[in-house]
């Protein structure tokens, strides 16, 4: 006999198989990682720059030659701006009809229940030096395959605010996010895409792009 003070139970271990555990470990649903596009992005449009610069190009309004340059090391892009003015990432159709040109069906997007209202780009400066990059634009402009003007870049004008370059760890890597909900002319077929980042003296330096998305938020 022993008081409840005293009392001192069996340890749960030696009463192992007394009792019904059902503790399973199987993951529910499990989706896993086939390494493809499909199953890294989703339904989302995506340029990672695996292989090439892939139809994109770095260009001043005026027509001044600019450089975009794809990176075999580390599959990213670096653009390079050699004139002073608002240098334009931009991707569309070419004149002569040539280069792989995806276009973005907005319209399909929806109907599959996916709501493509994001764009994602994600790059980082090049240089150590942030005072030669120039004053911030940080424009998104876009087209469709409707629009029937001479310029591709006619519609939007969506902004994101610079990214706080954060050089305490060196150059890093900043997503700029274009949120695109609610704006009445992101619909239909998108066929161009451009962004003005920097409004740039002679002395710019280059900034380096890992990859840009079109998804959902």
């Amino acid at each position: 006999m022993a008081c409840s003070e005293c009392w001192d139970p069996d340890h749960p271990q030696n009463a192992l198989g007394r009792h019904s555990v059902d503790d399973p470990q199987a993951l529910k649903n499990p989706r896993p990682d086939s390494a493809q596009t499909a199953s890294r992005w989703g339904g989302s449009t995506v340029w990672n720059f695996s292989l090439s610069t892939e139809d994109w190009r770095y260009v001043k309004p005026s027509g001044a030659s600019n450089t975009l340059t794809w990176n075999e090391s580390d599959k990213t892009l670096t653009a390079t701006q050699s004139v002073s003015g608002i240098g334009s990432l931009e991707y569309f159709k070419k004149s002569d009809g040539s280069g792989a040109y995806a276009s973005i069906d907005l319209d399909a997007a929806a109907a599959d229940e996916r709501d493509l209202d994001t764009v994602r780009l994600v790059l980082k400066l090049d240089d150590s030096s942030a005072s030669s990059m120039g004053t911030w634009v940080g424009r998104f402009y876009w087209g469709t395959t409707t629009n029937t003007s001479a310029d591709p870049f006619t519609l939007g004008n969506v902004e994101a605010v610079e990214p706080d370059w954060d050089r305490s760890m060196g150059d890093m890597y900043e997503t700029l996010k274009f949120d695109l909900s609610g704006v009445a002319n992101w619909s239909g077929t998108i066929s161009s895409l451009r962004f003005d980042l920097y409004n740039t003296s002679s002395n710019f330096k280059t900034f380096r792009v890992d990859s840009i998305r079109v998804e959902e938020n």
